[in-house]
């Protein structure tokens, strides 16, 4: 499910430089700091000879640090990502640049790139509900307990990652904040929060939970984060990956519905700012919900998501470019739904996504949008995707995957910033996924894309292509 910007996604910031961060970060981040030292200390400290009292004592202290964690539930882990790509319409020149490999999604630099390190300090509710993800096994929680998430990225995916009021302005992401061509052609590294958030499990019927913060829309069937549960088989993602809403900030209650001999069943509503805002750039609300199925062996599933609301920027307010392009003084809805499944049998896995998007637009000239291709009197945009996907388990090392796309958008509307390209694109990914062990992943992939359909500006080789083949190879390393 879709961007823990994460993902998705930043110089090493000064603490005069976080000045400009909000308010909520400044305790987030003491404690994050905080519990890092205390693990490390609990992790790498050697407990010296009791030869004194004060010898013993010291060490009976950091006995205790350890069992307090331990009891906590608190867990601090994550991964570092870095890979190549080379595709072959690209120049030499573009390729020392950033964003050379644009419109693919997650892999846009080409030649070696630092994609990110991606850290989670988080506490888990107790019970059977998984907010975003589905129902759990198990029994339903039976008094209320809390959790909390706090992801942080740092690398080239914290570019998209940022949110709007939140972490766009932040110290460590000058002058790339404000300048996207030098942040793009120095190949700026950016810092972001894509999760922050605290959850609570409710007694309640069949089980239930409340999220309240900042957190993934649960949308989307591919992901920001790489974690090792996460359904991204390969390092590109699919152009569903950006029309689908990543983070959204707000509250959401989800509720086991029903436990029978067909599955489980949880339903999911919640009110949100809009698509990746922080600060709402329009005062209206914006509904976010879901339904989702789960056989009760927990190997097949299916979601059904769904965002609407008023997305456009008031006039009055600093436009929300690239997540909200529309510039209006009057409401101008936007509504995204989505259905995604899987069923692992055996070796085999099997996934598959389509999505659909409409945003409204009035024609009127204060009506605007923004990009390349935009104007005053925006009509309106659809836009769509439809991919399937295939992984075959050799053994405990080696899967081979296959995934297949058709994505399409009339008015080149829902890939900004990827891509204004107007028409249709259809892709084919075939890679490997190689686990050393359970902290080292690698994995090759070939992609080739081809535009259809296309209206003035061309998907690929910075405007000049149609069509284009990739080659990449990332290398994931868990701690």
């Amino acid at each position: 499910m879709k961007t823990l910007d994460p993902t998705g996604r930043r110089k090493t910031a000064q603490l005069a430089g976080m000045s400009t961060c909000p308010a909520a970060l400044e305790p987030l981040a003491a404690i994050l700091v905080c519990v890092m030292s205390l693990n490390c200390q609990a992790q790498t400290t050697q407990e010296p000879p009791a030869t004194s009292p004060t010898a013993g004592e010291a060490s009976g202290a950091f006995r205790s640090v350890e069992a307090l964690i331990n009891e906590s539930g608190i867990k601090f882990d994550g991964y570092v990502q870095g890979g190549f790509v080379r595709n072959d319409v690209s120049t030499v020149s573009e390729r020392h640049g950033g964003l050379s490999n644009y419109p693919l999604p997650q892999v846009s630099d080409e030649n070696f790139s630092f994609n990110a390190i991606e850290t989670f300090l988080h506490k888990d509710i107790e019970g059977n509900v998984q907010p975003r993800g589905g129902p759990k096994p198990g029994e339903a929680a039976t008094a209320v307990s809390w959790g909390f998430m706090i992801e942080s990225l740092y690398g080239r995916n914290g570019q998209a990652a940022k949110m709007f009021g939140f972490d766009d302005n932040i110290g460590p992401n000058h002058p790339g904040d404000l300048n996207s061509t030098k942040a793009a052609s120095s190949r700026q590294n950016f810092f972001a929060f894509p999760n922050v958030f605290v959850q609570f499990a409710l007694p309640v019927a069949e089980g239930a939970a409340l999220t309240v913060g900042r957190f993934g829309a649960g949308v989307s069937y591919e992901i920001p984060v790489q974690t090792k549960a996460a359904a991204n088989f390969f390092y590109s993602r699919t152009y569903a990956f950006v029309a689908n809403p990543d983070q959204v900030a707000g509250v959401l209650a989800s509720a086991n519905l029903a436990r029978d001999a067909s599955g489980a069943w949880m339903g999911e509503l919640g009110v949100v700012n809009g698509w990746q805002n922080w600060a709402d750039n329009n005062g209206q609300k914006t509904l976010l919900g879901a339904l989702r199925w789960r056989a009760n062996d927990f190997h097949r599933g299916v979601n059904f998501a769904f965002i609407t609301g008023d997305e456009q920027n008031d006039p009055s307010n600093k436009p929300q470019f690239p997540n909200n392009p529309v510039v209006s003084p009057n409401p101008q809805r936007r509504t995204h739904v989505a259905i995604n499944g899987f069923w692992e049998t055996g070796p085999w896995y099997f996934a598959g996504e389509a999505l659909e998007g409409k945003q409204d637009g009035d024609g009127r000239p204060q009506t605007i949008l923004l990009g390349p291709d935009g104007g005053r009197g925006f009509t309106g945009a659809t836009y769509g995707d439809v991919n399937l996907h295939a992984h075959y388990k050799f053994d405990s090392h080696w899967t081979l995957g296959a995934r297949a796309e058709r994505y399409w958008s009339p008015q080149g509307f829902s890939l900004l910033p990827v891509t204004a390209a107007r028409g249709a694109i259809n892709a084919l990914t075939v890679g490997l996924r190689y686990d050393f062990n359970s902290f080292i992943r690698l994995r090759p992939e070939l992609r080739y894309d081809k535009q259809t359909d296309a209206q003035g500006i061309k998907a690929f080789g910075s405007g000049r292509e149609a069509q284009q083949l990739m080659g990449a190879v990332d290398l994931l390393v868990y701690f």
